[in-house]
């Protein structure tokens, strides 16, 4: 249920932030074991998924060499939205810029540059067409809405 995953959020926020984590994948004389990929990508088996920061997940990515789960994880996270008949065009800003981001440091420029245009061609039928209806000051809003998440 909706609460049970709520009441799960703060916990595994908190046990994925723990610093801890690393001193197995820094052991000598150990197999390497990265707790963190682990734990995500049970994360994403999770439903409903839980919705957890994404400035910590980005943060793990990149201290725990877990960018493929992270994504993974957003995309999920992403298309259960979708799912769930979130409307798209309104979606979390920060959730497609943090798979903007992976992708970005994946090298992957080209997906990055496809979300954004996706993204921004939504937005701007949204501005033209509140325009084209005389709402005047809404599209107006519409239009700075779209500067402001450009920029």
């Amino acid at each position: 249920s909706n609460t049970a995953r709520i009441s799960l959020v703060q916990p595994l926020e908190a046990l994925l932030a723990k610093p801890y984590h690393s001193q197995f994948t820094n052991a000598y004389n150990s197999p390497k074991v990265n707790a963190i990929q682990s734990m995500l990508r049970l994360l994403v088996k999770l439903r409903p998924i839980p919705v957890l920061d994404t400035f910590l997940l980005q943060s793990l990515s990149s201290d725990y060499n877990a960018i493929h789960e992270v994504l993974t994880y957003f995309e999920c996270e992403y298309d259960a939205l979708r799912k769930n008949r979130v409307d798209l065009d309104s979606s979390p800003h920060h959730l497609v810029k943090a798979i903007q981001r992976c992708y970005d440091a994946l090298g992957e420029r080209d997906v990055c540059t496809s979300i954004s245009s996706a993204i921004s061609s939504a937005q701007t039928k949204f501005a033209l067409s509140l325009d084209m209806y005389g709402f005047v000051n809404e599209s107006v809003d519409a239009y700075g809405a779209l500067i402001d998440r450009a920029g």
